[in-house]
This record gives structure tokens, sequence and C-alpha cells, in this order.
């Protein structure tokens, strides 16, 4: 696995898999998805990504509010 020396972390109400497969169509760097913390209630999870390329770490904050 490559270098991951970008990151992005963020608070979410939606699933982790659906940020999973956006990164697995998008990304043509390695990227890692992390689950860093989530409520009880499962209605907000803490997540970060870590990506080799950072043209896929700008091409996923450019995309976030329609994934």
């Amino acid at each position: 696995m490559g270098d991951l020396r970008h990151g992005i972390r963020f608070k979410t109400p939606r699933r982790a898999n659906v940020f999973e497969h956006w990164l697995s169509e998008n990304c043509t760097g390695n990227v890692e998805l992390v689950v860093e913390d989530f409520s009880i209630e499962g209605v907000e999870k803490k997540l970060a990504v870590f990506f080799e390329k950072q043209l896929d770490m700008q091409a996923f904050k450019k995309a976030y509010s329609t994934i």
C-alpha cells in the first residue's frame, strides 16, 4: 500500500459503506476509510479518510455533499 499522506476527518449520519463505495469507484490511488467513533444510537459517526493522492482527496471533498 502506498503512502497515505493526505487525510480528512468528518462527522456524518450516513453509513460508512456509502463512502466506501464512492471511494472505490472514484479514487485512482490507495485510500483507507476509518470509523473513529460512533454514537450508541448509531446516528452520528466520526470517520476519517486517508488518501495516497491529493487529487483524490480534493475530488472527495468536492463530491461529499452528493455522496
